[in-house]
């Protein structure tokens, strides 16, 4: 009797023992993770830089759209900088971004803008500092500001952005109708994208702003886009178009629409995309 007793509360003891993880199955549990973790990653990091690229181009989008409104407005498109002179300050230097700013939901800092006088010299200095989320790609690791050398030998803070015009509809005291794009307005290119890269002085040697031309010389408005020389061979304006996206950029067209073109794409073609009037057969 004693026995049976003695092996009923063994059996019961065995069964309200915990059931702990050996040291083996805590090492297997954590290679599962580790290799589960490895195998997500990537695609959420995919996920993450399509979303990026996808607001990157809705930027472009209002960009573009703001722009054909102006148009509806003004019976042509702004130019990419005022400019009469390389002398400073001779010139404003606003540019179409600068005057786009009503039909992109800005007209507070549109209204705030003295035209009529230089963008980096008196209240329109501080102006420059301002950094329109629209102007500026998500996916650009850029700081907000960088400072930009002026002929008096100081330095001057500018917002940062990456959504220069194409120079050929875009450029300084340009004002194209969309008339004269006889290429087609889906054959054109009126805004891309252009990341930026710190120079080795305070000029950053690629860049983009809302501003225009900031001190008389240092563009921020347009790109040209590039091109071979005549009888040399060799490439100009090879800092044109380019972006942080992986394998291309963002590129709106002069109808509006906005599309991701492969970095791979020929540099014949992208000079062919950015002629109006250059009456050639683009294929993309």
């Amino acid at each position: 009797m004693r026995h049976s007793v003695d092996a009923v509360q063994s059996e019961n003891n065995s069964d309200l023992s915990p059931q702990g993880f050996t040291l083996v199955e805590l090492l297997v549990s954590i290679a599962i993770i580790g290799v589960l973790i490895s195998l997500l990653l990537p695609a959420v990091q995919q996920g993450r830089a399509a979303a990026r690229r996808s607001q990157c181009q809705g930027h472009l989008k209002q960009l573009a759209l703001g722009l054909h409104n102006y148009h509806d407005a003004h019976r042509t498109l702004p130019p990419g900088a005022i400019v009469y002179g390389p002398a400073f300050p001779t010139t404003t230097g606003w540019g179409w971004g600068a005057m786009n700013l009503p039909y992109i939901e800005q007209s507070a800092l549109h209204n705030s803008i003295d035209f009529e006088a230089h963008n980096a010299i008196g209240s329109n200095a501080g102006l420059l500092q301002a950094r329109p989320a629209v102007h500026v790609c998500p996916q650009d690791s850029q700081p907000d500001l960088f400072d930009v050398e002026i002929p008096s030998e100081a330095t001057i803070p500018v917002a940062t952005g990456n959504y220069p015009g194409n120079e050929f509809l875009l450029g300084p005291l340009s004002h194209k109708r969309f008339m004269n794009i006889t290429d087609g307005l889906s054959n054109t290119v009126l805004l891309g994208e252009r990341r930026f890269i710190q120079g080795n002085g305070p000029l950053p040697s690629s860049s983009s702003s809302w501003s225009g031309l900031v001190t008389g010389h240092s563009n921020f408005s347009y790109v040209a886009v590039p091109y071979l020389a005549p009888g040399s061979g060799s490439t100009i304006n090879r800092g044109g178009f380019s972006s942080l996206h992986a394998g291309g950029a963002n590129l709106a067209l002069a109808d509006g629409s906005v599309r991701f073109f492969s970095e791979s794409m020929d540099e014949g073609v992208q000079r062919d995309m950015a002629t109006p009037a250059g009456g050639e057969a683009v294929s993309f």
